[in-house]
């Protein structure tokens, strides 16, 4: 598949459906990733439920972030962007026909990963999961959790939508790295799992071994 730049900025508004889905997932065959189910690749978009945390990571093909919400995001907070982008791609990602891409509509409770075909579907089953009392849930690109987070977005709407999602998470993992001055692996960890330092560091080197490869095959094009 050819070098494609990845932005956001389409994906804003949520009432386009799956055309926002389309320029979300499509330019996005990168990643080759081993899951617990077997070996997957990365790309295109029909729903999926899937365990949504990788357990090896290798690369295939590139990902140019230039120009992109990712780029500005991650300036913005002085983050790597594909450090951000290997983030949402561990956290959300869903795979149909073994080909893995970030997901705007992910939602997890409680260790069950969800991946809804709309915004739409998306708000709905999550406003019914509160309703029922429940609060453990992430969303979205960046796997926001609920009960922690929400009140940074200020409405349900605002916590699913792609560019407000990614900016909530770059919040959370630049106050994660800070959190450890001078171990960034740790810091990285911290935003999957604050309190266990051995997941945490597990998760981090994960992360950071992704970014990696995934910033060196975009320079390499």
């Amino acid at each position: 598949m050819k070098n494609v730049s990845i932005s956001l900025d389409q994906a804003a508004i949520p009432n386009n459906g799956d055309g926002i889905i389309q320029r979300l997932a499509y330019p996005i065959a990168v990643l080759y990733m081993g899951l617990l189910a077997g070996s997957v690749s990365a790309d295109p978009s029909h729903p999926f439920t899937v365990p949504n945390r990788a357990t090896g990571l290798s690369m295939r093909g590139s990902v140019n972030l230039k120009g992109t919400h990712w780029e500005r995001t991650g300036h913005l907070h002085h983050l790597d962007p594909y450090l951000l982008y290997a983030i949402a791609l561990v956290e959300s990602s869903r795979v149909d026909e073994g080909f893995a891409s970030p997901w705007p509509w992910a939602l997890n409770k409680a260790g069950k990963a969800i991946y809804p075909r709309t915004y739409e579907e998306a708000i709905g089953h999550l406003k019914k999961s509160i309703d029922h009392g429940e609060s453990n849930i992430d969303v979205g690109l960046m796997q926001v959790n609920y009960r922690w987070h929400s009140a940074r977005a200020g409405s349900l709407g605002l916590l699913m939508d792609p560019v407000t999602n990614v900016e909530l998470g770059a919040q959370i993992l630049s106050e994660a790295i800070a959190s450890v001055p001078g171990d960034l692996t740790l810091g990285v960890g911290r935003y999957h799992a604050w309190q266990d330092r051995i997941e945490a560091r597990q998760y981090g080197e994960r992360v950071l071994k992704l970014s990696s490869r995934l910033r060196q095959n975009a320079n390499t094009k």
